[in-house]
């Protein structure tokens, strides 16, 4: 976008009735990513103490995928019994990630901080997340090893000993 002055750009604005701008005091202030972002997630990026399940379960997948640069896949592989948390951080052990070193499985621990501002803090939607739902245990057989057990993290949103799939994890992250 070329640079206009303020009369012209604000007389376009008004005209193309575009949501990305705003005009305050004679000032043009372009939106921020993330308030276009809660306007299609507003539901889960509320009080986090007050959602429903489904909700609840939607927040803290979708804020380690975005804070983790995780996947889908790489969610469904968390291990919560080895997940670390602590006042300002979480440690997610992911079990036996598509990646591959030398030919050889590796496992992978992700570190995700805080956040000062509670409806957007991975690490708090995290720990409600686990007192409510995650804390029930979900032991399972990987898909790829057989022998390796992982307690998955994101849970059915009926059935609290099933697992998530990895669709409906992509479903919640999109």
């Amino acid at each position: 976008m070329r640079d206009l002055p303020n009369d012209e750009l604000a007389k376009k604005l008004k005209k193309s009735k575009n949501t990305l701008f705003t005009e305050n005091n004679g000032l043009i202030y372009r939106k921020s990513k993330i308030y276009v972002l809660q306007n299609s997630k507003l539901d889960i990026l509320g009080p986090t103490n007050s959602l429903s399940t489904k909700e609840l379960t939607a927040k803290p997948c979708w804020l380690i995928a975005v804070c983790g640069l995780l996947r889908a896949g790489n969610i469904h592989r968390v291990d919560n019994e080895k997940t670390e948390i602590s006042s300002n951080s979480i440690k997610l052990f992911i079990c036996a990630p598509k990646e591959k070193r030398k030919s050889s499985q590796i496992k992978r621990l992700v570190e995700i901080k805080a956040h000062s501002d509670e409806i957007i803090c991975p690490v708090f939607a995290y720990k409600i997340y686990n007192q409510r739902i995650a804390n029930i245990p979900c032991p399972k057989s990987h898909v790829n090893d057989k022998n390796l057990i992982v307690n998955n993290l994101f849970k059915n949103n009926i059935d609290f000993r099933k697992p998530v799939t990895v669709d409906s994890i992509s479903r919640k992250i999109k």
